[in-house]
């Protein structure tokens, strides 16, 4: 099914000794692309992420080796994973000036439920900020964001537990536990009773509707999970439902001839 999907592959991402040592050279890349190619059985990737930032090159040689990979013709397409949107701007400004492809995508972390865990220096793990949320509605540069579903926060196990009270610590995804996540949660069961559908499938569509466009990145452990993550392509949300779920606060949904007013 190669030419039925598009596919992608990270390289650049610092040694694992050496987190705060980038590795988005051209040598390292074309190292990292030739060992990922070779495992895939594949001549060619359609986006190309890199893992990390490289500060140790400005943006623009960054996009000067990139752009030596596309003109070989085994990568199309590049994504920022865990880049900040002023060095994405800057490499996308110098590509536009050279007349080279840009960054295509970006792919911090994002969900409804924000992270608990404050990432520290050399190796940041990048989490959409409202900051980084504006600059995307700005750009209209679209989203890849990996943790999506919060490490299962929104699941069935999470929603019984808060069903009980939120007594002691959820059953899942306890590094997004908090008391405005709390409330999101609260937030997308009662909305997920009244449009007939799971807490996760709205906090999914939540991530799907936004002014610019998504494509929120699910880990499944069986097909059954898988599918009901995919439900959420089925779930529509309007402006105002996405911002109640985002501000949870005071939150009341009522039913009005079969819509959410």
């Amino acid at each position: 099914v190669r030419n039925q999907i598009i596919l992608g592959t990270k390289g650049g991402h610092p040694d694992m000794e050496n987190m705060g040592y980038g590795r988005c050279s051209l040598a390292d890349l074309q190292q990292h692309l030739s060992e990922s190619l070779e495992r895939l059985g594949l001549d060619t990737i359609d986006i190309y992420w890199l893992h990390r930032d490289d500060p140790g090159l400005s943006a623009g040689d960054i996009i000067d080796n990139l752009a030596t990979l596309n003109a070989s013709g085994i990568i199309g397409c590049y994504g920022a994973s865990n880049w900040l949107p002023e060095r994405i701007a800057a490499a996308n400004i110098y590509a536009q000036t050279s007349q080279l492809r840009g960054f295509s995508i970006s792919q911090p972390g994002w969900a409804l439920a924000e992270h608990a865990t404050k990432w520290e220096e050399p190796s940041p793990m990048m989490y959409l900020d409202g900051t980084m949320h504006t600059w995307h509605v700005e750009t209209g540069l679209p989203l890849a964001p990996y943790a999506a579903q919060a490490r299962g926060y929104f699941g069935q196990e999470n929603v019984d537990w808060a069903k009980r009270g939120f007594s002691g610590t959820p059953p899942c995804a306890s590094d997004y536990d908090n008391p405005v996540n709390r409330q999101r949660l609260e937030a997308a069961m009662t909305l997920a009773q009244a449009k007939g559908c799971t807490a996760n499938q709205i906090a999914l569509a939540y991530v799907l509707h936004q002014p610019f466009p998504t494509f929120p990145i699910v880990s499944t452990r069986s097909v059954s999970h898988l599918r009901e993550a995919m439900g959420a392509l089925t779930v529509t949300l309007n402006p105002e439902e996405c911002a109640k779920l985002a501000e949870a606060k005071d939150i009341s949904f009522s039913l009005h001839h079969g819509k959410i007013m």
